[in-house]
């Protein structure tokens, strides 16, 4: 049997991914991979996409993003992505690719029986012109986890749920190219190509609209500080998403701790919209 259908062995998987996800990680990317695995199996149950499929998506996502950037591009190089002047612009989006390869080698049970998974981890940064449910969900979960503070995002918390995926990820593409062109930052041609897909299907039409935070409430927007309570770790796929939603992953680490060069206090806007477009920023 699966380990996607077998909760004992998928809890196990989660157990030595998470053990090794603490050893690669700072506190504050080992915080956001579980808020973002918290987010992904939650707007799962929404949308009707696989949820331990999705819990590990988010779980895996960032593999590789504390890999030092020289490091991640000579991997990329070896394997044969183009180095260019775009991506030594903005090195950190590699992470995605390398990270994938790594995360194949690493659990090739999960390469194995569930490709889409790599797939998504692949795609979660610049993306692609035709992104598969799985993938949008963990751009959007990436973007909108708790742990990320941007008053920017509050709106894209508040639509979950309220609006189909697609229309959540191109709201959610369309500001991360509105804050590229506002910082004047460089853009890798796949972003390009990913937005004029979106615009030829005729899927983008309304303005960016960034609220008063403090206008803004709902499930997403208004979270409780606090960490997972041990009843759900685990046994999450069974839990109502009502009890669910409240208990997502929202402390973040007290201080900066480097990751490139991360700072918890400063990422939110900067990293989570220009590293999923390709920007100069670093998450």
């Amino acid at each position: 049997m699966s380990f996607i259908d077998d909760q004992q062995e998928f809890d196990l998987l989660v157990a030595r991914i998470k053990e090794q996800l603490e050893a690669r990680e700072n506190e504050y990317g080992y915080r956001h991979s579980l808020g973002c695995a918290q987010c992904c199996g939650q707007m799962a149950i929404v949308y009707g996409v696989d949820e331990p499929r999705a819990y590990l998506a988010g779980l895996l996502h960032d593999w590789d993003r504390c890999v030092p950037k020289l490091e991640l591009i000579e991997e990329a190089r070896a394997m044969g992505f183009d180095i260019t002047p775009e991506v030594l612009a903005a090195p950190a989006i590699l992470h995605a690719h390398t990270g994938a390869a790594a995360v194949a080698a690493a659990f090739p049970e999960v390469a194995a029986e569930t490709p889409e998974i790599i797939t998504a981890i692949e795609h979660h940064t610049v993306g692609v012109p035709d992104m598969a449910p799985l993938d949008e969900l963990l751009y959007i979960a990436d973007m909108i986890e708790p742990t990320r503070l941007s008053p920017n995002i509050a709106d894209l918390r508040e639509m979950v749920g309220t609006v189909d995926l697609d229309t959540l990820f191109m709201q959610a593409y369309q500001r991360s190219m509105a804050h590229l062109v506002r910082r004047r930052k460089v853009m890798h041609p796949d972003t390009i190509r990913v937005w004029n897909a979106l615009v030829m299907r005729g899927e983008i039409g309304q303005d960016v609209v960034f609220p008063d935070p403090a206008t803004v409430t709902g499930a997403l927007s208004d979270l409780d500080p606090g960490e997972i309570p041990p009843e759900l770790r685990g046994t999450w796929r069974n839990t109502p998403l009502s009890d669910v939603a409240p208990v997502i992953l929202r402390e973040v680490a007290e201080s900066s701790q480097e990751c490139g060069t991360l700072d918890p206090a400063t990422n939110a806007q900067d990293d989570i919209e220009s590293e999923s477009s390709a920007s100069t920023s670093d998450r």
